[in-house]
């Protein structure tokens, strides 16, 4: 996935693990404190485009080969909560695995 901080345009690169519609965990040796808001941009299995999806760190693993961020995800209303739901279920779906 790629994700950013709000404020920068920079996009970074990073493996996402351990997604559901509450969060996910974010491999990354980049620092970002805790409660820092923050933008994921993924892009699920048949999709041309990424879905850009609000948070904020909620966590941060420093341990070494466990390094990355603990995403808490934010939606303004039911239909975000319920398109964040049907984005994880296409990426958790048994054909999106075997890509």
């Amino acid at each position: 996935v790629d994700w950013r901080l709000p404020n920068e345009s920079r996009r970074r690169m990073s493996m996402l693990d351990d997604i559901g519609a509450g969060g996910a965990f974010l491999r990354t040796h980049d620092v970002v404190a805790e409660g820092a808001p923050i933008v994921v941009e993924l892009t699920p299995p048949g999709a041309s485009t990424p879905h850009a999806i609000e948070g904020r760190v909620a966590w941060r693993a420093t341990a070494p080969g466990t390094e990355g961020l603990g995403i808490e995800f934010r939606w303004r209303d039911l239909g975000g909560l319920r398109r964040l739901r049907e984005l994880v279920r296409r990426i958790e779906s048994p054909v999106a695995q075997k890509l």
